[in-house]
């Protein structure tokens, strides 16, 4: 148990580190984007660390040094006289923002800190694997001998390279990850407000935390269904598919990479209007560095969550190509190929470049065997729960359009086309996009929203089989869903800006502004603070593994006397999917023979071999004649004799020959085999 002392000092400590990484980058990018170095060096800083830090990890360097960088940087800005406080005081407002967003969240987590359910473990387990041996690929703790080379793991490593560094405990990094998440999303999302809602930059900051219509759907009709139960019915309002949202995942509390993967979407977001909005304005200069900084950023979004290439890939050639024809000159009359030597054509090569270099290496020691093929739906959503999942911004890209509708309403019978054959959502969404496409004046807007309805419409009509269950849309719907999210609505409040831009300008005075751009942060962060979030075990700390002290104290001994010692190579303990299985080896990061089974099959390993370490593990505890053989076949250091092995097992039978207790508790033990070099 860590005094809140102690875990005020983590926390103190993990701030500390995020600014010294964004005070040295913001110096250095200011020289060349000056208006918007402070925002985008939030979150960039800690992606160059990730991948700084995942190059130590491939040459078996100390992850820690991966700071250094940062430091020489930040001392030799300061040893030249270049840091200014005043300079820094002008920028204030995105700290509070940042560390506004960041508290909020980490109440959220204190007060339902507890890793226990549902994926938990398997985050847990990774961030646990990365702090205990940073190796590259990391180690799979539910899989003994096997690696993260099947799973997108960046977003595990670059926050367990963090704890690292600033010497936390993985189970205290587990639930500072959201808070981060969310800190470094809402500086995006304001930065994105000045440039597209200067008026009222602040109504930005709503995409984190709008709740889908089938929400307030259900708290109108809940009855005495709790809060987090209508929550959860909010994302499967269609059947077989997941609909998830900011909102709820930040409050469902797992550190998964598509949640992991927002700060990262929304900075995309931001580079690519910065481009568009500003191409002028910065320069030729800036313009190279934020197109560098895009594909860097996409080339993390690869590997922080690699589903959200399939999304942000093709928009990303869209924009390219509508780059590339904003610097063809139409009256030069030269031939295309002479384009190839313009600065900017250039510099639009070197996004490609830069998202190259940071996604090959990554990609080939990866060896995802998850899809299979494209499947066509054959039940597409119903009319009611569709509306109820994307009502809000379809009634904004409709008044947005309701002009031209007026002037060529024949174009709605389009939409009676996919309606004849059932398909009532691709139906709603086929009209705004074909008006969108009709448009004859098209802002950068009016592109985002076209492209975000037309992925929606795929998901209607298609969708990626995984090999596991080849019939299911429900990742389809659930990923593209998610990275849609943050594209959709700020193309929505784009539109809300560009039609009542002119008309409402005398509305507020700078101060009247800030008041409501701070009133509104507070209301987003009452929000989270506020909710009813039921833990699973009423436990307020920090420390994501403290319940097991009350709940599972032979098991908490365990965990602690494991992650003291540095010779355990491998755990038995019981086999089995999700609720508390794989809970010694996701705490300690130390791997078990097998984990979850269906989560290894859902990555695409070997079935057999799967069975094969399910069998082997109930051998172990039901055939003595095995126990040693076992163990060896799998390196296997370490052998648990729980609750749940009893419950499990049952009748436990282990040859005790080679090996001996290191912790005997009241329902629990810990074996360890005796030849361990120690």
């Amino acid at each position: 148990m860590y005094t809140w002392f102690e875990q005020s000092l983590f926390v103190f400590q993990w701030l500390c580190v995020i600014l010294v990484l964004h005070i040295s980058l913001w110096f250095v990018l200011k020289r060349w984007v000056c208006e918007y170095a402070y925002p985008l060096s939030y979150p960039v800083s800690l992606l160059l660390f990730g991948i700084i830090s995942w190059w130590f990890g491939i040459f078996h360097l100390p992850i820690w040094i991966s700071a250094f960088p940062f430091l020489l940087a930040l001392g030799f800005i300061i040893g030249t006289g270049s840091v200014r406080f005043d300079e820094i005081r002008r920028e204030l407002v995105w700290d509070l923002i940042f560390l506004g967003f960041f508290c909020a969240m980490l109440i959220t987590r204190i007060k339902s800190s507890a890793i226990f359910a549902h994926e938990s473990f398997l985050d847990m387990g990774i961030i646990a694997s990365v702090m205990r041996n940073p190796v590259v690929p990391p180690l799979d703790p539910h899989f003994s001998g096997g690696y993260l080379d099947l799973y997108y793991y960046f977003s595990h490593w670059i926050f367990g390279a963090l704890g690292i560094t600033t010497q936390i405990p993985s189970t205290i990094v587990y639930n500072l990850i959201l808070p981060t998440v969310l800190g470094l999303a809402a500086v995006s999302c304001y930065a994105i407000g000045r440039l597209i809602f200067p008026r009222f930059p602040s109504l930005l900051l709503l995409i984190l935390v709008i709740p889908r219509p089938s929400f307030f759907a259900g708290l109108l009709s809940g009855g005495t269904i709790g809060f987090i139960d209508i929550l959860e019915k909010s994302v499967q309002i269609i059947p077989g598919t997941g609909n998830n949202y900011p909102y709820y995942d930040l409050l469902w509390g797992l550190p998964h990479p598509h949640i992991n993967a927002l700060f990262i979407q929304v900075l995309l977001i931001f580079l690519i209007l910065l481009i568009f909005l500003k191409w002028d304005e910065l320069g030729f200069t800036g313009r190279r560095v934020i197109l560098v900084l895009m594909g860097l950023t996409a080339g993390f979004l690869f590997l922080v969550n690699s589903w959200d290439a399939f999304f942000f890939y093709p928009l990303l050639l869209v924009i390219t190509i509508i780059l590339l024809f904003r610097i063809v000159s139409p009256s030069s009359g030269s031939s295309g190929f002479c384009h190839i030597y313009d600065p900017n054509f250039q510099s639009i090569l070197l996004m490609g470049i830069a998202a190259s270099v940071i996604i090959i290496p990554y990609a080939v020691q990866m060896h995802t065997r998850a899809l299979s093929g494209i499947g066509v739906v054959q039940a597409s959503s119903d009319l009611i729960p569709f509306l109820l999942v994307h009502g809000w911004y379809l009634i904004i890209f409709y008044l947005y359009l309701l002009g031209d509708i007026r002037k060529k309403p024949y174009f709605l019978c389009l939409g009676l086309v996919p309606a004849i054959f059932g398909y009532f959502g691709v139906a709603v969404m086929l009209i705004p996009f074909v008006y969108l496409v009709l448009k004859k004046d098209h802002n950068i807007y009016d592109y985002l929203a076209g492209y975000s309805i037309f992925i929606i419409i795929f998901t209607e009509l298609f969708y990626l089989q995984e090999m596991v269950d080849p019939l299911s849309r429900y990742n389809t719907v659930f990923k593209f869903g998610a990275a849609a999210w943050p594209v959709i609505w700020v193309s929505a409040f784009g539109m809300v800006s560009f039609a009542v831009s002119d008309r409402f300008s005398h509305l507020a005075s700078l101060r009247q502004k800030s008041i409501a751009g701070f009133g509104l942060s507070v209301f987003i962060c009452l929000m989270l603070i506020l909710a009813p979030v039921e833990p699973y075990f009423p436990v307020i700390t920090l420390d994501g593994a403290e319940y097991l002290e009350v709940y599972q104290p032979d098991d908490s001994q365990i965990i602690e006397i494991l992650n003291a010692d540095n010779t355990a190579t491998g755990i038995v303990e019981a086999a089995g999917d999700y609720d508390y299985h794989a809970r010694i080896a996701s705490f300690t990061g130390i791997p078990a023979i097998i984990g979850w089974p269906s989560v290894q099959m859902q990555w695409g390993r070997n079935e057999e071999e799967i069975s094969r370490r399910v069998s082997d593990v109930e051998r172990v505890y039901r055939d003595p004649s095995v126990t040693r053989e076992v163990m060896d076949r799998y390196t296997s250091s370490h052998l648990v004799v729980g609750k749940l092995e009893l419950l499990k097992y049952q009748n436990i039978s282990i040859n005790s020959y080679g090996l001996e207790p290191q912790y005997m508790g009241d329902s629990s033990k810990l074996i360890r085999k005796m030849n361990v070099v120690r």
